[in-house]
């Protein structure tokens, strides 16, 4: 289990006959950390900060996760999301998504889909919320304010769309797929609270 908070350190911990033991204290910037996720495998580490929107990435060595230069100076992102299947890696930002791929032991860069949001008009419905992979990580769901599109990482063509809300006040926050697939689950803003909505596969 990996934890970050304003105390500029990454925590690991371990389980261990039903306590939770601290093994690792990582030092960091003194930036909070939006999001933090190990990969599918546990080789790797990610930390995400919030203000410059920096990618942080710590390789397995042994019991502990040392500092990997596998990514520099990737910076401006929102948020990220792995496949658990097929070592894809995508990063998330206002306007479009990079995609990466784990090949060779590196991130390979496969390409980027971007989206049109006019900010001179206030025009958001295209921006970008949130992303998150299905279970056999080919299929990978972008929130924009108001729909879902479901891309295929693989064929490069969007499968569906599906229109979340069609509220003046309604936006979509957050996603996320159960384990298999069979949900996803959607958070909406509804500007007096949050709402979740579930759709089944």
């Amino acid at each position: 289990i990996a934890s970050a908070g304003e105390d500029s350190y990454i925590k690991i911990w371990e389980i261990q006959n039903d306590n939770l033991n601290e093994f690792q204290k990582i030092k960091i910037n003194k930036r909070p950390i939006k999001q933090l996720s190990f990969s599918p495998d546990g080789n790797y580490l990610i930390s995400l900060e919030d203000i410059k929107g920096l990618i942080n990435i710590w390789e397995k060595d042994g019991n502990k996760y040392t500092k990997s230069d596998i990514f520099k100076d990737y910076s401006g992102y929102d948020f990220f999301s792995f496949s658990k299947k097929n070592n894809y890696f995508a990063l998330g930002y206002f306007s479009g998504i990079n995609l990466y791929k784990y090949e060779n032991e590196k991130f390979q860069f496969k390409y980027s889909l971007t989206y049109e949001v006019d900010v001179y008009t206030e025009n958001f419905d295209n921006a970008v919320s949130d992303i998150s992979f299905n279970s056999d990580g080919n299929l990978l769901a972008i929130a924009h304010s108001k729909t879902i599109s479901l891309w295929d990482c693989a064929k490069q063509q969007y499968e569906e769309e599906l229109t979340v809300t069609d509220s003046t006040y309604y936006k979509i926050n957050r996603i996320n797929f159960s384990a298999e697939s069979n949900y996803l689950f959607v958070e909406l803003d509804t500007g007096l609270g949050d709402l979740l909505k579930i759709y089944k596969k």
